[in-house]
């Protein structure tokens, strides 16, 4: 993976896609334990964060940052743009205080590298993309080039339920320790809903094929064996633990993944788990 990044030049709007992770399964260097941020530059990089956790802003570490420093998992190479999720009561704050103590700035977000092109499927009214005023030279401070504030419900997720989150498992500070990131359970639980249910109610195929890269990636690390969820035609046993935690109306798209038999075209995967859903009631 790694090569792959270094080769294609891959910059702040780049994002870890199905395909790739795909094509890198057999690449030597995608495991490695070299691919994970520092301690000294996670500091670096979520100053932000630390500023809402001193402010008493209640947030959670998402996306890249929340898989390779919360989770392990190797990807110091994609972590660029910082994404934080906040209530949306913090929304404009956090947004005001960060840009109060750290160099950025508001942009709209239809401006936003989260990929290149439109339309972009975030909405004004739940994101707010803060840009750094000395781009591109904010890589010499080890500072994202942009921060995305959601408000939590983007993702469906609850940011105040202490039963969804995690903390660093080897901080390299007191303060690190108590910024909060999505469980294995809750972050594999809100991108299968979140892809089922996006932010803005249309498809967006950017969208739908990174989260499904990040949670193939997150699972092949965390719970798989070097990228395989099955052995002997056999679910790995912490694959299967996982899958037996996860929602019910959740539980058949994560099967797919682990059993690498293909997805259901969205709309016919959203109606199935509808379908679980009404059963329930």
């Amino acid at each position: 993976m790694q090569v792959i990044a270094k080769r294609q030049g891959l910059g702040p709007g780049f994002k870890l896609s199905h395909n790739m992770i795909m094509q890198s399964s057999n690449d030597e260097d995608e495991f490695s334990d070299e691919d994970q941020l520092s301690h000294e530059d996670q500091f670096s990089r979520l100053r932000a964060a630390h500023t809402l956790l001193q402010a008493g802003i209640h947030h959670t570490v998402w996306a890249e940052y929340a898989m390779g420093i919360a989770h392990r998992i190797p990807i110091s190479w994609t972590l660029f743009n910082l994404e934080l999720l906040v209530s949306p009561y913090d929304l404009t704050r956090a947004a005001h205080l960060i840009c109060l103590k750290h160099p950025y700035t508001p942009i709209d977000v239809r401006r936003a590298r989260y990929w290149e092109g439109n339309p972009k499927p975030f909405s004004p009214l739940s994101t707010v993309v803060l840009r750094h005023r000395d781009y591109p030279d904010c890589y010499k401070a080890n500072e994202p080039p942009d921060i995305y504030l959601h408000t939590a419900s983007t993702f469906h997720f609850d940011i105040h339920d202490p039963r969804l989150t995690t903390t660093h498992p080897c901080p390299p500070n007191e303060a690190s320790g108590r910024l909060l990131y999505p469980s294995l359970l809750a972050f594999c639980n809100s991108i299968i809903d979140t892809i089922h249910e996006p932010p803005l109610p249309f498809y967006h195929p950017n969208f739908y094929s990174n989260w499904l890269g990040f949670l193939d990636f997150l699972c092949g690390y965390a719970v798989g064996e070097k990228g395989y969820y099955t052995k002997d035609g056999k679910l790995i046993g912490t694959c299967e633990r996982l899958l037996q935690e996860i929602k019910e109306e959740n539980r058949p798209f994560l099967s797919r993944l682990f059993y690498d038999i293909g997805n259901l075209p969205l709309q016919t995967s959203a109606f199935e788990r509808h379908l679980i859903k009404d059963a329930r009631w």
